[in-house]
């Protein structure tokens, strides 16, 4: 069974044969009651020697902050857990996973993370998956496979790569198949940068706590509701998405703008394309989105590699 699973800090993407399917990646403690009443019994994982809520039902429980790789090494089997039981696949099948790092996390952590889903054991059940058969890749190496697959490229094949997720801003570099190393590189201002403004304007505004994940959906409908009441934001997260795109033109241009005028094609993807895209934002004169969904173009490109392999 081959899967592959692109662990963002916002959301869990997965793609197999049968499946394409995406859940949240927000993480509770699910106390002692909660196993208790039958209803939420099939929502709670024990992993470790705890409880947890996973996904959407998390939410609701004060979720773990999600913005460092030492919250991704730590819950990772638990997320790749869900995915995997999700995708129907059983602990007695072969299994072949593939997955991806930010490159700020992938040099220093792409083997031990790899060790690290070897084996998930999360519900007394055990997943042993063979080292072999696990394959980590730098993120946005996906979106690149993903275009060129869907794309008639047989010459000018010269790309910039920026994938905006929710914690991480990834800037790769593509020229004829291979990745110019020298160009890459990464940082934290993901979309969580905006989400983390608007949380502050809003909490400032409304007298009320939003948590992130909270956010990141106001963010995605321009609205959100206290009570019977509903509220607008749709000027207020327009605001703050030009002043994103701003920082996001200085930070690039700043960095690499001889790349930049080079290229032919500055492939834009990952979640925080949507924003961008439905806000009719220009960054580059030469900007491209990758294929929507744009957050699933990371982890088609994963399959899409697994299988060729």
């Amino acid at each position: 069974m081959k899967i592959a699973i692109d662990i963002g800090y916002g959301d869990v993407k997965v793609v197999t044969d049968k499946h394409e399917f995406k859940f949240t990646n927000a993480i509770a403690f699910a106390g002692v009651n909660a196993v208790d009443y039958g209803d939420d019994a099939g929502e709670v994982f024990l992993y470790g020697d705890k409880n947890f809520f996973v996904g959407e039902s998390a939410l609701l429980h004060s979720p773990l902050i999600t913005r460092n790789y030492q919250y991704l090494e730590k819950y990772a089997p638990l997320l790749v857990y869900k995915a995997l039981k999700m995708a129907k696949i059983k602990p007695t099948d072969e299994i072949e996973v593939i997955t991806g790092l930010s490159l700020i996390d992938f040099n220093n952590n792409a083997k031990s993370f790899g060790k690290r889903l070897s084996t998930i054991n999360v519900n007394n059940e055990i997943f042993n998956i063979e080292l072999k058969n696990i394959t980590v890749l730098p993120q946005g190496v996906g979106i690149y496979i993903d275009y060129k697959n869907t794309h008639n490229i047989t010459t000018d094949d010269f790309f910039a790569i920026i994938d905006i997720g929710y914690n991480t801003f990834d800037f790769l570099v593509f020229q004829n198949g291979s990745p110019i190393k020298s160009k890459c590189y990464a940082n934290t201002h993901g979309v969580n940068t905006l989400i983390q403004q608007l949380q502050a304007i809003l909490g400032k505004q409304f007298n009320s706590q939003f948590n992130e994940q909270e956010v990141k959906d106001f963010l995605a409908t321009k609205s959100f509701r206290i009570g019977k009441h509903h509220h607008d934001i749709s000027n207020i997260v327009q605001q703050q998405l030009e002043i994103y795109a701003e920082i996001i033109n200085n930070e690039v241009s700043a960095k690499n703008q001889d790349i930049l005028n080079r290229v032919f094609g500055i492939i834009i993807s990952g979640g925080g394309a949507y924003l961008l895209k439905e806000s009719n934002t220009q960054i580059f004169d030469h900007q491209i989105f990758s294929n929507a969904p744009y957050e699933f173009a990371n982890v088609r490109g994963y399959f899409s590699f697994l299988k060729d392999k």
